[in-house]
C-alpha cells in the first residue's frame, strides 16, 4: 500500500467538518486505503480488515457513515459486479501505477475524470520516455566496434572462397614456381573480446556462453544509464527476472557480445507495456 501524505487544508474543509467524529475516522482511514487515482473498496469485509472506525460497527451504523460521507461528496459511492466500491473526489495525488487498483466509477461519478488523468499520464510518459531514448541514443557508442558483424564476416567468407589460392597468396605462388619454399607465415592473431571490466561490486551478474567467464557483470554505472534510458522500468527487479531467465534457459544464453543487446531489448518491452 503506498503512502499517503493528508494536507492541514483539510482542516479547513466544510465538508470535513460537517461529517461526525466516526466518520472523519473513517474517511482518513479511507484516504489511506484507496488506491493511486482515490478508489477503494467498502464492502463490509473489507472495512472490517482495514478500518477500526467501522470494524466492529453494527451494519446500520456502517451504512450511515458512508451515508453521511457520500452525503457530503467525501467520497461518491458505485457497484460493479456486485462489489462496492466508492470514489474519493478531489483526491489531489500524482499516480504511480499505470491503471487503477479497482474498476473505474461511472463517468459522472468521476469515471471521466480519471480516464482524462490516465490519458494524461500516458501521453506525459511517452513523451518522456522518447526524449530520453534519444538522448541516449545520440551519446550510446557503437557496438559493433570490437567485432566485426555477422555480415561482414560472411561477406568475406564469400569472396575467399571465391578467389583462387594463387591470388590469395601470391608470394607463396612465386616462390613455388622458383622452386623454393615459401617463407613462413606470419602468425595472425586473433583479437578477442573483452568483457567488460567488472566493478568491485557489480550490480548483478548474467550467466553467457562462449570462452572465458561464463558470467557476464552488470556494473553499477550500466544499470544507472538503464534506469535513465527506461524511467518506467524498474532496473532492479528487471535485471533480477533477466538473470533468472538465463539461469532457467542455458541452451538460450548470449555470447559476451551480445548480452547488452539482450539486456537493452528486455527494457525495451518491459518500457513499453
Amino acid at each position: 500500500m503506498p503512502n499517503r501524505i493528508v494536507r492541514s487544508a483539510i482542516l479547513d474543509s466544510e465538508r470535513y467538518h460537517s461529517v461526525d467524529l466516526r466518520a472523519r475516522l473513517a474517511f482518513h482511514e479511507l484516504l489511506l486505503c484507496a488506491d493511486d487515482y482515490g478508489l477503494v473498496p467498502v464492502s463490509a469485509l473489507y472495512l472490517r480488515r482495514h478500518t477500526t472506525a467501522l470494524a466492529d460497527s453494527d451494519p446500520k451504523i456502517v451504512a450511515q457513515v458512508l451515508s453521511s460521507l457520500a452525503d457530503h461528496d467525501l467520497i461518491r459511492m458505485y457497484e460493479v459486479d456486485g462489489g462496492r466500491f466508492a470514489y474519493i473526489p478531489r483526491f489531489g495525488n500524482s499516480p504511480r501505477a499505470r491503471k487503477p487498483a479497482w474498476p473505474l466509477p461511472p463517468d459522472n461519478l468521476g469515471g471521466s475524470e480519471i480516464k482524462e488523468l490516465i490519458e494524461k499520464l500516458r501521453s506525459t510518459r511517452y513523451s518522456h520516455a522518447k526524449q530520453v531514448h534519444s538522448e541516449c541514443s545520440a551519446r550510446a557508442p557503437e557496438t559493433e566496434t570490437e567485432t566485426e558483424t555477422e555480415t561482414e564476416t560472411e561477406e568475406k567468407e564469400v569472396h575467399r572462397m571465391s578467389v583462387p589460392r594463387a591470388a590469395q597468396n601470391p608470394d607463396e605462388t612465386a616462390f613455388a614456381l622458383a622452386g623454393a619454399s615459401a617463407p613462413p607465415r606470419a602468425s595472425r592473431t586473433v583479437k578477442s573480446v573483452e568483457l567488460e571490466k567488472p566493478e568491485a561490486t557489480p550490480a548483478i551478474t548474467i550467466p553467457i556462453v562462449g570462452n572465458g567467464s561464463d558470467e557476464y557483470p552488470v556494473s553499477a554505472a550500466f544499470a544507472e544509464e538503464l534506469g535513465r534510458c527506461f524511467p518506467a522500468v524498474d532496473v532492479d527487479q528487471t535485471l533480477r527476472e533477466i538473470r533468472a531467465w538465463n539461469v532457467a534457459n542455458p541452451s538460450r544464453r548470449k555470447t559476451a557480445t551480445g548480452v547488452r543487446k539482450h539486456i537493452t531489448a528486455w527494457f525495451q518491452r518491459e518500457q513499453n507495456r
